[in-house]
């Protein structure tokens, strides 16, 4: 098929997918933002759990190991909570309004899913990881250096599966037969990426620096007696 071909065929599949895409987006829109009210209210939740345990230490009714593994039961109940929830979310519409062919669904339901999870990550992430280290751990470590490392860990996780999935859903709607298959391809070509790349990500991921311009430089002759 000639490369005019291809373009008209292109604009063709376009043309017939315009009557339930205008629906699918208001819909993922409409799921982001029931994500984003979510988020918000488990995290108020957990900081008025943090308020209570960062009082109990400073009474000395708790220490702060039994204080954070409580944190952390809490906050493994509550992220099952909002994945159970989030999935009702996404698939209920289906029920009733038609969101277009399965492929573009699968696809669809993929990028909120990924969205709405990294959404949940980054705001945790965001406001309550501070809190947590200062209240809970009694560090007094900087938090914006440990903050930037976790949004890059959420930029290396989530960008892979994002991308994938959105080439799966660009596969399907520009009308290539086989976007079933390229799943696999795709996934063995991300992953040997990622290989080929991987000290270049770890140098971006984990920054160094010379130990004499940190604040452990004094820590330099026992560590050169070790050797």
């Amino acid at each position: 098929m000639s490369m005019t071909g291809v373009v008209g065929a292109v604009i063709d599949r376009l043309g017939e997918i315009g009557s339930w895409a205008p629906l699918a987006i208001f819909t993922a829109c409409d799921d982001l933002l029931a994500a984003l009210v979510l988020t918000l209210g488990m995290i108020l939740w957990r900081r008025r759990l943090l308020e209570h345990l960062s009082a109990e230490i400073a009474a000395h009714r708790s220490t702060r190991i039994a204080a954070l593994r409580r944190f952390a039961r809490q906050g493994a109940s509550l992220q099952a909570v909002y994945i159970v929830v989030m999935l009702g979310v996404v698939f209920a519409p289906d029920l009733f309004v038609d969101l277009g062919p399965f492929g573009a669904r699968i696809g669809c339901w993929g990028v909120i899913l990924l969205l709405a999870y990294a959404l949940y990550d980054a705001l945790t992430a965001k406001l309550l990881y501070g809190p947590i280290q200062r209240r809970l751990r009694g560090s007094q470590t900087l938090i914006e250096p440990l903050l930037r490392h976790k949004w890059k860990a959420m930029l290396l996780r989530y960008t892979p599966l994002l991308a994938l999935v959105v080439t799966l859903g660009a596969l399907y709607l520009l009308g290539f037969p086989w976007y079933r298959w390229a799943l696999v391809p795709l996934a063995a070509l991300a992953m040997a990426l990622r290989g080929v790349y991987s000290p270049a990500l770890q140098r971006w991921l984990l920054t160094a620096q010379p130990l004499a311009a940190t604040p452990w430089a004094t820590l330099a002759p026992r560590i050169a007696a070790w050797e």
